[in-house]
C-alpha cells in the first residue's frame, strides 16, 4: 500500500513538473524575438534598412542608396547604446527593441563619405491606404541647405499630400536666394505632387512615391510615426497633439544622440551644399513640467536654455505656416550676438516603450548679418 501511495505521489509530481516546464515554454514563445528589422532614413536622404540580432550582438545595415553594406559586431554600453563597432563606418546606436533604431554613420551619400543620423523605425507591413486620413507635425533632418525644417504634413482620404515648413534659414538676408525673393516657408510638394494611392508597396515595408523625376520612400509604425526619406533628408513625422500646451508628461532627462554642423558658407542652388565640419555626438535634453528646456552637448555645455512655445503663439515663427502644428514647440532665445531657435516634438512611448523627442536647434547672428555662417544640431532623444 505505502509502494502505491510513494508510486502515484511520484507519478503526481512529474506530472507537475512537465505542465510547469510546458507553461515555461509557452510563456517563453510569447518572449519578443531577439532580431528586429528595421527600414531607416539617413539624414543625407539614404534609404537605409538594419537588422539588429540582440543575441549575437550584430548589426546587419543596407543602404539602398549608394549600396553601402555590412555587418558589424557591437557592445552594449553602460547607457545602453550600442559602440565599438567592429565597422569603423558605424559611430554609435541606440535601439528601443522592436520599435526604432538610431544610428551615426560615416559613409552616407553619394561619395559613401558623408557622416548623417538614421533614424529607422521598426519594419512593419504598409498598404497605400495605412496613412490616409491622418495629419503630422514633422520636423527635418538634413546635412545640407540649413540642416533643418519644422512644420505640418497631412495625407488626405485618397492618399495626396500636402504641407509646408519653417525653414530658419531662409531668415538669413542674403543678398542672393533661390527664387529672388527669401521666403521662410516652403510647401512639402513643392517640387512635385506626391501621392500615395500609386506608390509602389515593398515586401520590406515602404512604399516608393515618385516626385517629379525623384522618389520618396515613406514608411511608419502602427502607432502614429511617418516617415519620409526624400533626396534632401529625412522627415519625421508625430501625431499632432488635442491642445497645443505642453504635455507635462513629457518632463524629464532624455540621451539625445545628435548631428551638428557649423557653416561658413552655403550654395544658394537646389543642392544647399554647405561649407563646413559636422560632428556626431551624444548629449541630452531635459525639460520640467511647464516646458522649460536646457540642450548641453556632449561636453556638459548649455547649447540652449529657456521656455518653449506652442507652434502657434512663438514670436519665432511668422504668419504664413498654415496649421497651428499643436504638439510642435519652439522660442528663440538670444545671447552672444547670436540668435539661437529650438525645435522640438514627442512622442509618447507605448507597451513599455519610452517616451521619445525629436530635437532641432538653429542658430544665426543677431541682428542677422549679411553673411552665410550659422550652426545647426538635430538629433533624436530617449527618455532616461
Amino acid at each position: 500500500m505505502r509502494r502505491s501511495v510513494r508510486f502515484s505521489v511520484l507519478v503526481l509530481f512529474i506530472t507537475l513538473l512537465l505542465v510547469g516546464l510546458g507553461l515555461l515554454v509557452a510563456c517563453g514563445s510569447s518572449t519578443p524575438a531577439a532580431t528586429t528589422n528595421y527600414n531607416g532614413s539617413a539624414s543625407v536622404g539614404d534609404l537605409v534598412t538594419i537588422t539588429i540580432d540582440r543575441t549575437a550582438h550584430t548589426l546587419t545595415y543596407q543602404n539602398l542608396t549608394n549600396n553601402q553594406s555590412g555587418t558589424s559586431i557591437y557592445t552594449v554600453n553602460a547607457d545602453g547604446s550600442y559602440g565599438s563597432f567592429s565597422d569603423p563606418n558605424l559611430v554609435r546606436a541606440r535601439e528601443i527593441p522592436n520599435y526604432a533604431v538610431f544610428l551615426q554613420v560615416k559613409n552616407a551619400g553619394s561619395n559613401a563619405q558623408t557622416q548623417a543620423l538614421v533614424t529607422a523605425p521598426v519594419q512593419v507591413t504598409l498598404t497605400n491606404s495605412t496613412f490616409n486620413s491622418q495629419n503630422f507635425n514633422f520636423i527635418q533632418f538634413r546635412t545640407a541647405g540649413g540642416g533643418t525644417h519644422a512644420g505640418w504634413i497631412s495625407v488626405d482620404s485618397s492618399g495626396n499630400l500636402s504641407g509646408n515648413a519653417y525653414r530658419p534659414w531662409q531668415n538669413l538676408d542674403y543678398t542672393l536666394s533661390l527664387n529672388g525673393v527669401i521666403t521662410p516657408f516652403k510647401s512639402v510638394v513643392a517640387d512635385g505632387a506626391i501621392n500615395l494611392a500609386t506608390a509602389a508597396v515593398s515586401a520590406n515595408g515602404y512604399l516608393t512615391a515618385p516626385q517629379g523625376p525623384k522618389n520618396n520612400y515613406v514608411f511608419g509604425t502602427q502607432n502614429g510615426l511617418f516617415l519620409v526619406d526624400s533626396p534632401k533628408g529625412t522627415s519625421l513625422g508625430l501625431p499632432k497633439a488635442s491642445s497645443a500646451a505642453f504635455n507635462a508628461s513629457f518632463a524629464g532627462t532624455y540621451s539625445l544622440m545628435y548631428f551638428s554642423k557649423a557653416v561658413t558658407a552655403i550654395v544658394l542652388d537646389s543642392t544647399g551644399a554647405e561649407t563646413g565640419t559636422p560632428t556626431m555626438d551624444v548629449g541630452s535634453i531635459s525639460f520640467d513640467a511647464s516646458g522649460n528646456a536646457t540642450l548641453k552637448d556632449s561636453g556638459g555645455n548649455t547649447v540652449w536654455q529657456g521656455l518653449l512655445q506652442p507652434f502657434s503663439t512663438a514670436a519665432n515663427i511668422p504668419a504664413g505656416l498654415g496649421d497651428p502644428c499643436n504638439g510642435l514647440f519652439t522660442a528663440r532665445v538670444t545671447s552672444g550676438g547670436k540668435q539661437k531657435d529650438l525645435f522640438v516634438g514627442f512622442l509618447a512611448g507605448q507597451n513599455g516603450a519610452p517616451n521619445v523627442t525629436l530635437v532641432s536647434f538653429f542658430s544665426s547672428a543677431s541682428p542677422i548679418a549679411t553673411d552665410q555662417s550659422y550652426s545647426y544640431m538635430y538629433g533624436v532623444g530617449v527618455a532616461q
